[in-house]
């Protein structure tokens, strides 16, 4: 049966094709989608999809277009029947199944191609037989071209989605939306430029005060513009989207304050690390999101870059790395996939697939999972030593502060006493085990950790009163007490402590090795009155060792005492006692410093300034101390 497509009234949601030549046939191409469509269908959906009618061709002014209703069974969501679950979390076997019909429709104007699909899953898989050379004679439409054609600086963009590319952390959103009059105006020029252009809506002007509004997700080759009123309407706002498109010039990203997409791949090397979020409200997944999520979400990824190189194809120059990724649950190894990153020379997108294990093309389920979390749903972020990351499959540079950060006290770690700065807190004595830490020890004579070495700075003989609140729910490490001052305020001092990974004289730079003790600090703020501090130390740290020089026997009840009597005229510091850095790589002119170096440099001084920042913002210093090498 075939059905008249004036009956329909489609929510304009399309994913975009370019075609090479205007005479690509609509009738091949729909041909190849549906077999594209039909094929990888997801777990929750039982037996094969079956086409039930095809839509009438149609044109409508300069667009012409085919398409085709199918139906499929569907597990419902809420079904959690015997024989559900395989050991994926995949459903089958589901005696409860809703029968429900999709729409594929495919507009053409001239080389641009709209592609309409009604199931949330279609358009990935389009997508991906394109890739594979399935549906021929067309590409995904570049996204640089979708945001030249639907975002311009003077375009106002009420709505942006924007993910961020720095290491998970509690004290910094994994992404953000941000919606307003115009939103160009409220990004943060400094907080923010570790974020990069997801999606997000643009106001396209049609005529004086009257304009479009548009969605897009240049990432996905997808825009939207909401409900059409008929199929009259639905053709004539996809023809001009597609005119828009074709007189387009390239836009590499919509707002210049967030992270920019690299315009080649040149600067990538072997990655460092890498590792995945699940994005997006956990309703609006696709059946395979869930199925993958389902699997790995107890699952860790950890990079082994052992013996890993760059292998350069001298045909077309394109350079491919080979990367085992081990899957580890709670600190044992499951399994190893094996994943290619290939750098196209003529691309600025990174190719990612998983190579399947053994002599089959079949990936097996933790395979399959990784491709769809990583590939497919471009979930995965891929780090570099020199700040590069790969989000989906876009690398970008952030943007980092070309101002140093000169909030450091040097130090010299062999004086008063020898320090390893690699040994963060006292051992017991004869531990080989560092994790066999003994506070008992701290200011102990011989002792080589920085616990020992804050002790020497703040508490043995030193006015004011020193706390060591290690543990569980710490406020910091360390909490240190001064006299008052000429003004009758009193310094308190929060320090966190950190050993660092490498005592090498020659170590470099690093703003990994800062996140976690950033962090740390940062989130502790949160107990920086005096009450809510003098509250936890009572409730949870009453065994916590004090130092005093006017009286030796107080205890964290006696800290919280004092601390109270102050008042409110504290002053709070935060420290941050981490000797990673070395001042000599770090006082450098950067603008003669090679690249890497730059670039790591840059990087640091974002993370602390942007710490500094934070401090400032409710009242507090903020300094760390390095070594002075």
């Amino acid at each position: 049966m075939t059905i008249d497509p004036s009956h329909f009234g489609p929510y304009l949601s399309l994913g975009l094709l370019v075609a090479g030549s205007a005479n690509r046939s609509v009738a091949t191409l729909l041909a190849e989608i549906r077999n594209a469509v039909f094929s990888g269908r997801p777990n929750s959906e039982q037996g094969e999809p079956r086409s039930v009618h095809a839509v009438e061709k149609f044109t409508n002014a300069s667009v012409e277009g085919k398409g085709f209703v199918y139906r499929v069974r569907d597990t419902p969501s809420w079904w959690r029947g015997p024989a559900i679950s395989t050991p994926t979390g995949a459903r089958h076997d589901s005696p409860v199944l809703n029968d429900v019909l999709h729409l594929v429709l495919v507009v053409k104007c001239a080389r641009w191609i709209a592609v309409y699909t009604s199931h949330p899953s279609d358009w990935g898989r389009i997508v991906r037989a394109v890739e594979d050379g399935s549906v021929t004679k067309v590409k995904p439409m570049p996204a640089d071209l979708i945001n030249g054609a639907f975002t311009h600086s003077t375009w106002a963009m009420p709505t942006v989605w924007m993910k961020g590319l720095h290491h998970p952390v509690q004290t910094k959103a994994d992404s953000k939306q941000l919606t307003g009059l115009n939103v160009r105006s409220v990004i943060d020029q400094f907080g923010d430029q570790t974020y990069h252009f997801s999606s997000g809506r643009s106001r396209v002007p049609l005529g004086v005060d009257d304009y479009e509004s548009i969605g897009l997700s240049p990432s996905k080759h997808r825009i939207w513009l909401g409900q059409s009123a008929d199929f009259a309407d639905f053709c004539a706002r996809t023809e001009w989207v597609l005119k828009l498109l074709s007189g387009a010039s390239a836009v590499a990203a919509p707002i210049a304050e967030l992270a920019q997409p690299l315009g080649s791949l040149d600067k990538l090397g072997v990655p460092d690390e890498i590792g995945w979020a699940p994005q997006g409200e956990r309703e609006l997944w696709t059946s395979e999101a869930a199925d993958a999520f389902a699997l790995l979400e107890r699952v860790s990824l950890d990079l082994d870059t052992t013996d890993s190189k760059i292998i350069e194809d001298d045909d077309t120059g394109d350079r491919t790395v080979h990367m085992v990724v081990h899957l580890v649950a709670q600190g044992a190894p499951i399994t190893d996939v094996m994943l290619e990153i290939r750098y196209p020379q003529a691309s600025n997108s990174v190719a990612l697939r998983v190579v399947p294990a053994g002599q089959t093309d079949e990936l097996d389920d933790y395979e399959q999972a990784i491709e769809t979390i990583l590939v497919e749903e471009g979930w995965g972020k891929i780090r570099y030593s020199d700040g590069h990351v790969v989000s989906g499959r876009v690398a970008y540079l952030p943007h980092y502060s070309a101002v140093p950060f000169t909030g450091w006290e040097w130090v010299d770690f062999t004086t008063p006493r020898p320090v390893d700065v690699t040994k963060e807190k006292p051992t017991r004595l004869g531990a080989t085990d560092r994790r066999a830490a003994d506070l008992s020890r701290i200011g102990e004579m011989g002792d080589d950790s920085l616990f020992s070495w804050a002790y020497d700075r703040w508490g043995e003989g030193r006015p004011g009163l020193l706390l060591c609140d290690d543990g569980s729910g710490e406020i910091a490490d360390f909490l240190h007490l001064a006299p008052l001052d000429e003004d009758g305020e009193s310094l308190l001092t929060f320090i966190h402590a950190k050993g660092g990974k490498s005592g090498d004289p020659d170590r470099g730079l690093s703003a990994s090795e800062y996140e976690v003790v950033i962090a740390q600090a940062i989130k502790n703020l949160a107990y920086a009155e005096p009450e809510a501090i003098a509250a936890k130390l009572r409730a949870l740290s009453a065994n916590a060792r004090v130092w005093n020089e006017e009286d030796p026997g107080l205890d964290a009840a006696g800290f919280a005492d004092e601390l109270l009597r102050r008042g409110r005229k504290i002053r709070r510091r935060v420290v941050v006692l981490h000797p990673h850095t070395l001042r000599g790589q770090y006082e450098i002119d950067t603008g003669g410093a090679a690249p890497n170096l730059r670039g790591r440099h840059a990087q640091l001084s974002t993370l602390l300034l942007e710490a500094e920042a934070t401090c400032r913002s409710v009242g507090a210093q903020f300094s760390v101390i390095g070594a002075d090498l």
